[in-house]
């Protein structure tokens, strides 16, 4: 099995969660940013979990730091917002103000979408806004399970950015201990449908209905999965995509593909398991959240034409048993074997879909064969 990977440099996809109950602080990824340069910094503590519900949170020591304003922060890795349309930010907060009214601490969140070399404030509490507790303490705070608020901040205004990195900034006024766990990133996914209507020769039945061939009984609405893939529009044409999908009975099929691709043009390709890899005839346009193309209502949808012509339909050349490419002697070879040794089930030989290789496979890969077809492509 081969697989396509990709290297990224937009950051990690969400949902992105952090509890800092793993015992590493800062947390794999994470930064700290010591503000006054004085080694005071956020800590990890087991004092204290969001809510009661972990073993550690994160803190900073307001109470028994008196460095007058300093800004101290913890940077998120570098996340990714692109193929989402809304993303959401939660925490959990502490905090109970000092009994003197000077002494009044701020947490801060920003944001930066230029992996870090700027950033903006998204939310900003202090003194009786940030407390979770009522009234003021003269002694160092320590909550328990029940004193906790969860805090929530739209981001949505920054779906699509990629290199975004948030900051959980802590502004020292010498007041009281600060209390931050379960940091959750998520978002709603904004994916782009392909609509594609396609047939494969050897499993129509007429009248716009395939054979359902993958699993008759328990979905007999589904005729077989394909891989569709999406190529680049100009030289030499790599696949930038590609993704199995379910190909119904009625010739339709829907795949999901990343929203980063919006607003490009691709050579859409189509392959079966015993069909002539087929191409889209022209790059198709992805301008919006939904993408239609037929494959089966015209000969020149196909690159090259290199479809069959069915009871008024177009369909996939079936016959490509090893996928190599062509229709040809070898392919006839497998067919043949298959044949002599009465194969049956769900196997690549089976060319009309009766779980069974036998002399309509073999009549139908001859009729193919020899018309010389093989995969068409830019």
């Amino acid at each position: 099995i081969s697989k396509t990977g990709y290297i990224s440099t937009a950051g990690r996809s969400l949902p992105v969660t952090e509890n800092f109950d793993g015992g590493l602080f800062p947390p794999a990824g994470y930064t700290l940013v010591d503000g006054g340069n004085d080694g005071i910094r956020w800590e990890l503590t087991s004092a204290a979990s969001g809510y009661g519900l972990g073993s550690s949170c994160m803190y900073f020591n307001n109470y028994y730091n008196n460095v007058g304003g300093t800004r101290d922060e913890l940077r998120t890795p570098t996340l990714n917002f692109s193929g989402y349309t809304s993303v959401k930010l939660t925490f959990d907060v502490d905090y109970q103000p000092y009994s003197l009214s000077s002494y009044v601490d701020s947490l801060q969140v920003l944001i930066s979408t230029d992996c870090g070399q700027t950033f903006s404030p998204v939310y900003l509490k202090f003194g009786a806004a940030l407390s979770t507790v009522p009234g003021t303490v003269s002694s160092a705070f320590v909550p328990t399970a029940g004193q906790w608020r969860t805090d929530t901040i739209d981001l949505s205004s920054y779906a699509g950015s990629t290199g975004v990195i948030l900051s959980f900034m802590n502004i020292n006024r010498y007041g009281n201990q600060l209390y931050l766990d379960n940091i959750n990133l998520s978002g709603t996914s904004s994916n782009i449908t392909l609509n594609l209507s396609a047939f494969i020769e050897g499993f129509y039945q007429g009248s716009m209905s395939m054979a359902a061939v993958a699993d008759p009984s328990g979905h007999p609405s589904v005729c077989d999965t394909i891989t569709v893939g999406l190529a680049s529009s100009t030289a030499p044409y790599n696949t930038i995509y590609s993704k199995k999908g379910l190909l119904n009975t009625n010739g339709t099929c829907q795949v999901t593909f990343p929203a980063g691709f919006l607003g490009n043009s691709f050579y859409i390709f189509i392959r079966h398991r015993n069909c002539l890899e087929t191409w889209s005839s022209l790059p198709v346009p992805f301008n919006s959240g939904n993408v239609y193309y037929d494959f089966s209502s015209d000969i020149t949808k196909a690159y090259g034409n290199n479809l069959v012509t069915l009871s008024g339909v177009f369909a996939l050349y079936s016959g490509d048993v090893n996928q190599d490419g062509f229709i040809e002697s070898s392919d006839y070879s497998e067919i043949e074997n298959g044949t002599q040794s009465f194969l049956f089930g769900y196997v690549p030989d089976d060319l009309t879909g009766d779980l069974l290789v036998e002399s309509s496979d073999f009549n139908l890969l001859e009729n193919s064969s020899q018309l010389f077809l093989y995969t068409l492509r830019p």
